[in-house]
């Protein structure tokens, strides 16, 4: 099955309103709206059938960041597309080995920014991203990746549509 809108993602029907920094490893976050960054430091974490916003300020540049600690996390049917978009803001940044599944990712400048090893992006749907006139570092125009690895290895893209 081609990952698209009609397969990847989710609605979620439970509203959060501010940032999630989650540093409890085995957390479950499941059902929710959520209307802030999320930032990922705790091990075995699951995000799943949400979708995520972003805030309102460019303070931060990832909706969802996977960071320090966070590894062995899944992300599974979570639609990512910000409420604020900016010209400094990516869906995901992530540094962290684990699985990223059915993802539903629109609106941003770039979708997956991975810096580590062993992320597992599979049957997610990357679309309608948005170039800026000024944001990109040399002062110009941002341009889009849907996925761009910067750093690691044993990084596997599996079915997705791009």
């Amino acid at each position: 099955m081609t990952p698209n809108s009609n397969n990847t993602g989710y609605i979620a029907l439970t509203s959060h309103y501010g940032d999630l920094t989650i540093t409890t490893p085995n957390t479950l976050i499941d059902g929710l709206d959520i209307h802030g960054y999320v930032v990922v430091k705790a091990a075995n974490v699951v995000i799943r059938r949400s979708i995520i916003r972003g805030g309102s300020a460019a303070t931060g540049n990832a909706c969802l960041s996977i960071v320090g600690g966070g590894t062995n996390y899944l992300v599974e049917d979570v639609t990512i597309s910000p409420e604020f978009p900016n010209s400094k803001q990516n869906a995901i940044n992530v540094n962290q080995p684990g699985i990223l599944r059915r993802l539903n990712i629109s609106g941003t400048v770039d979708g997956i920014m991975i810096y580590g090893s062993g992320v597992n992006v599979q049957d997610s749907y990357i679309h309608d991203l948005k170039v800026w006139p000024t944001g990109h570092s040399d002062g110009g125009p941002t341009h889009n990746d849907c996925i761009q690895l910067q750093a690691g290895t044993g990084v596997r893209i599996e079915r997705n549509s791009l």
